[in-house]
C-alpha cells in the first residue's frame, strides 16, 4: 500500500493495482470531480441503506453505500483518486 495522503485521523491509501483504502472517522460529503468522466452512476435503497455505484469512463468504478442514519457501510474504489479535504469531504475522478 502506498499513503497518497494523510491528515489527523484520515489517510488515503492505494495498492499497486489501484485500489484505494480510506480511512477517517466522517465523512460530511462524496462527491465526483469531473462528471463528464461518469459513465454511469446506480443508486440501490435496500433495507434501511442507500448505495451509489459510479462506474468511470476507462474503467475506474466507485462504491459507497450509508445507512439512514448517515452512517457509512462501504467507500471503496478502483482506477479512481479521491481527495480528503479537511473539512471530510471526499472528491473522486478518474485515472486516465
Amino acid at each position: 500500500m502506498k499513503t497518497i495522503q494523510t491528515r489527523p485521523g484520515q489517510t488515503i491509501e492505494r495498492d499497486d493495482e489501484g485500489n484505494l483504502l480510506v480511512t477517517m472517522p466522517t465523512i460530511r460529503r462524496v462527491g465526483i470531480a469531473d462528471l463528464t468522466q461518469v459513465q454511469s452512476h446506480r443508486v440501490n435503497r435496500i433495507a434501511g441503506s442507500t448505495s451509489h455505484v459510479v462506474h468511470f469512463v476507462g474503467g475506474g468504478l466507485l462504491r459507497f453505500a450509508y445507512s439512514e442514519q448517515g452512517e457509512l457501510i462501504e467507500l471503496s474504489g478502483r482506477h479512481v483518486r479521491g481527495l480528503v479535504s479537511a473539512g471530510h469531504e471526499v472528491v473522486f475522478s478518474a485515472v486516465v
